[in-house]
């Protein structure tokens, strides 16, 4: 199936539509945006964080429970997609800045926080391919306009 959604023949499925199959994507994905989201909020309450990541977190928390508690897509596929996709910048970035410790000498901060930021960077980017080869999985039965054949 997923090689038909990308108007691809093949013979066998990749792994990553292998391991959707087993999967509840939807519920999956919900829980990740809702536990980041709480990530977010809570690291802008408690630590000297700036403010913006307070936006990201109510996102991601709207995002996740609207993912998990909604019927229909609708409007929650582009809340979702703009949730992951502001998510994986925010990771990015924080990998980024992450490496400048490790070149000021703070090393072992550096690593752990460059290698915890760039799994979750890789689990969101995962995420998103995901979505974009089967939207299915979200959707169910519903599939976004532009994406069905």
């Amino acid at each position: 199936m997923c090689g038909k959604r990308l108007n691809r023949v093949e013979s066998s499925e990749s792994p990553i539509c292998e391991m959707l199959d087993v999967i509840k994507p939807r519920l999956v994905f919900g829980l990740i945006l809702f536990l980041t989201g709480v990530f977010w909020v809570s690291a802008t309450t408690t630590v000297e964080s700036s403010t913006y990541t307070i936006g990201v977190g109510v996102i991601s928390i709207v995002s996740g429970l609207l993912l998990v508690g909604s019927k229909t897509l609708g409007y929650v596929w582009s809340i979702f997609l703009a949730a992951s996709l502001y998510n994986l910048a925010m990771f990015a970035y924080l990998v980024y800045t992450s490496s400048m410790l490790i070149s000021s000498g703070s090393i072992y901060q550096g690593w752990v926080s460059a290698t915890s930021y760039l799994l979750v960077t890789v689990l969101y980017l995962v995420i998103l391919l995901s979505s974009v080869i089967k939207p299915s999985y979200l959707a169910g039965d519903i599939v976004p306009k532009d994406t069905a054949n």
